[in-house]
């Protein structure tokens, strides 16, 4: 999350998203002293998201997301943080997607567009969330059109308490599909009654993507 796009002093196109520091934020109080590795800033690249993701139950991406929807959908990508160790520009693109091997439940992707993609006749929609899916990614939370940056973050940080609250209450078995979808909706509901937050533009994009191997 928040992570610092600015590589060697240079100019970039893409303005911090405060709200990205406090998902991160909300998710470290939720989980509390549970095992969270977070990554953020000039250590938010792609190398971090390589070496731990493989073994994350939930996994959790809070950035800016490039998303060019009647292109081809190979130049989809997440925006980290570039690495100049390894001449890393910090774009994570679909295509490097197919190359991982995730198991986790479940996969957030807090950035714009997200589920949106280039429709193909007889395969649906290619959107981040398909690569993920395909990379070994349970189920998939992702957006349908830009977020708005606040309300991303009071969305996902309640959709992460109730995940940590059963985290803590479970056994560690796998929690059923079913359950996250009820989450989501019970995040949707809470803006959705805020004062702030009530038209649907802020809630409705989020939706959740179920994979073949989801319970």
């Amino acid at each position: 999350a928040d992570p610092a796009f600015m590589s060697g002093g240079q100019a970039t196109p893409f303005p911090r998203l405060v709200g990205t520091a406090r998902e991160a934020d909300a998710l470290a109080e939720a989980f509390g002293s549970q095992r969270l590795e977070s990554y953020r800033g000039s250590h938010a690249t792609e190398r971090a998201f390589r070496q731990s993701a493989s073994t994350c139950r939930w996994l959790h991406v809070a950035t800016h997301a490039l998303v060019e929807p009647q292109r081809n959908h190979w130049s989809s990508a997440l925006v980290l943080a570039p690495d100049e160790a390894v001449r890393d520009d910090g774009f994570l693109h679909f295509y490097e997607l197919l190359d991982m091997d995730l198991a986790c439940e479940v996969a957030v992707l807090s950035a714009c567009d997200t589920n949106a993609g280039r429709l193909v006749a007889g395969e649906g929609v290619f959107a981040l969330s398909r690569g993920f899916l395909a990379a070994g990614a349970g189920q998939v939370m992702a957006s349908l059109w830009p977020l708005h940056d606040d309300a991303a973050a009071e969305l996902t940080g309640a959709l992460f308490r109730d995940i940590a609250r059963s985290a803590e209450a479970g056994s560690g078995a796998p929690i059923a599909a079913a359950r996250y979808a009820e989450w989501l909706q019970s995040a949707k509901r809470t803006l959705r009654g805020s004062d702030r937050f009530s038209a649907p533009h802020f809630w409705a994009p989020f939706v959740l993507t179920v994979g073949a191997g989801a319970s």
